[in-house]
Formats: structure tokens, C-alpha cells, sequence
């Protein structure tokens, strides 16, 4: 099974870019000053992140099944994990909705800053921009763990790399190596970025109605 070929059986990350492609196509019948437009970005931001966590999920329950004696198995496995690496679908897809975000600033402080507004609703505005410019950094920062740029990109890269090595050992040691790693799953990362993504979606809502 070639990478790309396999990348089509991870289904968290083919749902993800599907959904992606559809807010992108309604994001294009937006106005670039309109609020909603970078609405949908972050909800682009927020679907990608979701998307390569749970692709990390499926590359572990993958494992959790494989019969490493057997050589069809262990080569599609290893194929899943060279296509959630290195074929890009989803990193593309975050860095433009941060690359997005960040000209909407400037878009999002000239409506913040009309005069012709009540104080309080200035007021909110200016919070929910700061709020805004926050969620930037923190998508910012999780490209950079992902890869940055460049280069492989993956959630728990180290731990994926720990599959690849243990494939050459016994079916005991990387079955209990599987369990741990499921047992001992870091969503850390994804509640918080989904999580203020959703928070930062409704205050801009209601700021900039």
C-alpha cells in the first residue's frame, strides 16, 4: 500500500479535511472585514487541530491490532504512520488559517475601533481582539510542535517514532508498548486549542454582531 493511498484509510483525518473544504467554500461568500469570515477560520484552525490529534488516536488503534509477524500487517502499519507524517493534508490547511487570522486583525481593530459605537460594545470588541490575538499564539505554537514549516510533521512524533522502532521486536513488548501509549494519551493540547477556539468563536460573535 503506497503512503498516499493509505493516508485514505486514517478517517479522523479524511472527515477533517472534508469539513475543511466545506467551511472553506463558505467562507469564500464571505467579505474579508466580515467577522464571520475569520470566524470560519478558526473554526478551520480548530477542525485541523482535532483532525491530526485523532489521526495520532487511529494510528495507535491500528497498532493496538497488528500481528507484527506478519508481514502485510506490519507494512501497512508502517505505511499509515509514512503517510500521517509526511503526506501534508492537514498542516497546509492550519497555517493558512493562522496566516489568515493574523491579516484579520487589522481588519477586526478597525470595526473594534468606529465611532460610531456604544463604549460598552467598543469595550467588548477590544477584549474579544485580545482574546483573539491569544488563540493566534497558541495555534502559532502548536504548528511549531507539529514541525513548524517544514519537515515531519505529526502529534506525538516522538511516540510515533517509538512504533516504528518497536515493530522490530516482539509482539509482547509492542503490544504492551500500544497499551501504554493508549492508556497514557496527552489531550492536553487538543482540549485546550478546541476549547478556546470554541470560546474565542462566540465572544467574537457577540462583539462584533
Amino acid at each position: 500500500m503506497e503512503p498516499s493511498s493509505a493516508l485514505a484509510t486514517i478517517g479522523s483525518i479524511v472527515k477533517a479535511a472534508k469539513t475543511i473544504d466545506e467551511l472553506l467554500d463558505g467562507a469564500d461568500r464571505l467579505a474579508q472585514d466580515d467577522a464571520k469570515y475569520y470566524i470560519t477560520y478558526i473554526d478551520v484552525a480548530k477542525t485541523a487541530v482535532i483532525g491530526i490529534e485523532h489521526g495520532y488516536i487511529d494510528i495507535l488503534k491500528e497498532a493496538a491490532k497488528c500481528k507484527i509477524k506478519s508481514v502485510k500487517e506490519k507494512e501497512r502499519l508502517r505505511d499509515l504512520i509514512i503517510a500521517y507524517i509526511d503526506d501534508e493534508v492537514l498542516r497546509p490547511k492550519l497555517r493558512e488559517a493562522i496566516d489568515r487570522l493574523g491579516k484579520g486583525r487589522e481588519a477586526l481593530q478597525q470595526h473594534a475601533e468606529v465611532l460610531l459605537v456604544w463604549p460598552k460594545t467598543k469595550k467588548n470588541r477590544k477584549a474579544a481582539l485580545e482574546e483573539y490575538r491569544q488563540l493566534i499564539n497558541q495555534l502559532i505554537g502548536y504548528l511549531g510542535e507539529l514541525g513548524d514549516y517544514k519537515g515531519p510533521s505529526a502529534a506525538a512524533l516522538n511516540d510515533i517514532k517509538k512504533i516504528e522502532t518497536a515493530m522490530s521486536g516482539t509482539q509482547e513488548e509492542f503490544s504492551d508498548m500500544i497499551h501504554e501509549l493508549r492508556m497514557n494519551l496527552d489531550k492536553g493540547s487538543l482540549m485546550s486549542i478546541s476549547g478556546e477556539c470554541g470560546r474565542v468563536i462566540e465572544t467574537l460573535r457577540i462583539a462584533f454582531r
